[in-house]
């Protein structure tokens, strides 16, 4: 779907409309999810998520297709009031329990939540957030190769793909799929991955593509150099915050292009791309992958115009704007 940005034409590509769950590129990732742990006799889901989530809502409805059981453990990252948090999670008919930001605490309740499950004859799969796992690098793949499928040979191939990072999966499956893409023939893009967790995602994408070389046997490792930018547009702001500027973004692309995105995710991938425009060629022709929406968004940690670490609080992050990350 081509708009206008600043009056330069961008496409945009619709996974929200997927019509599964409420985040199309999961269901990317779940299909092979699915197919992993049933063809392994696997019969429980066990995940680990943040507040800000739809992993959660959209694993409980395969559970229910495909006959499993699904035990979540929900981190308090951001930090919400807990009657947010109830409501939230309220429609989560499978085991859900609510801890606190410590990480040791989550993972003391998803040990016992895997020997609870063991002990009473279940087998279950142990689901990373965001199914950062090989199948879900897979899932993510499958999706850049459809889109470059669609706009193969046309005048709207891209030259940049904008999309968010968050546990690194999604942007991992993007750079497999780009490096099978050129070693076939296909023109280059460049895979331009906005930063809205802190941390070091250039680190988490490697070793997930590295894991993912050694589940598939591939013959050599991806290689990102010419293939993977990172970008950190709101450097400082630690995870679930963002500025004023960016909610009247999301407003802003609400109103001018009928795109539902939040503040935590998209509406910062939003930003980088118009910051990239400012400076961008004419003739650049980018792209912007539209994941999908928190619509609970408005829940957590909301606007502030004072990052995390001027406030005196460090996020480990490995990240400036705009640099390359290897």
């Amino acid at each position: 779907m081509p708009v206008l940005i600043a009056h330069r034409r961008v496409l945009v590509k619709r996974d929200d409309l997927c019509g599964f769950g409420r985040a199309g590129v999961k269901i990317r990732k779940l299909e092979l999810l699915v197919a992993h742990v049933r063809a392994r006799g696997y019969d429980t889901f066990v995940t680990l998520a943040p507040n800000v989530t739809n992993l959660l809502h959209d694993l409980q409805e395969v559970a229910g297709t495909f006959g499993m059981k699904l035990r979540a453990c929900v981190a308090d990252k951001p930090n919400v009031p807990a009657a947010s948090r109830q409501a939230v999670f309220s429609g989560i008919d499978h085991e859900c329990r609510l801890v606190g930001d410590s990480r040791i605490e989550a993972a003391v309740t998803l040990a016992g939540m895997m020997l609870r499950s063991r002990s009473s004859g279940e087998r279950p799969f142990w689901v990373p957030p965001s199914i950062a796992h090989p199948v879900g690098v897979l899932g993510a793949a499958r999706g850049y190769h459809e889109m470059v499928q669609q706009l193969i040979g046309t005048p709207d191939y891209p030259d940049r793909v904008f999309v968010t990072g968050c546990t690194g999966c999604t942007v991992a499956g993007f750079c497999l799929a780009e490096a099978l893409s050129r070693a076939t023939g296909h023109p280059p893009i460049r895979i331009h991955a906005v930063q809205v967790h802190p941390g070091a995602l250039g680190l988490r994408i490697a070793l997930l593509l590295q894991w993912t070389k050694r589940f598939l046997r591939l013959p050599r490792p991806v290689d990102l150099h010419d293939i993977l930018e990172l970008d950190d547009p709101l450097p400082g702001y630690g995870f679930g915050e963002f500025p004023r500027a960016v909610v009247s973004l999301c407003e802003r692309a609400s109103d001018e292009q009928q795109l539902s995105i939040d503040p935590i995710y998209g509406g910062k991938t939003w930003l980088a791309l118009e910051r990239w425009l400012d400076r961008a060629p004419r003739q650049a022709s980018p792209l912007i992958w539209h994941c999908g929406n928190s619509p609970q968004w408005s829940l957590y940690l909301g606007p502030t115009d004072t990052p995390t670490r001027a406030r005196g609080r460090e996020w480990p992050n490995a990240m400036t704007p705009g640099r390359r990350h290897i």
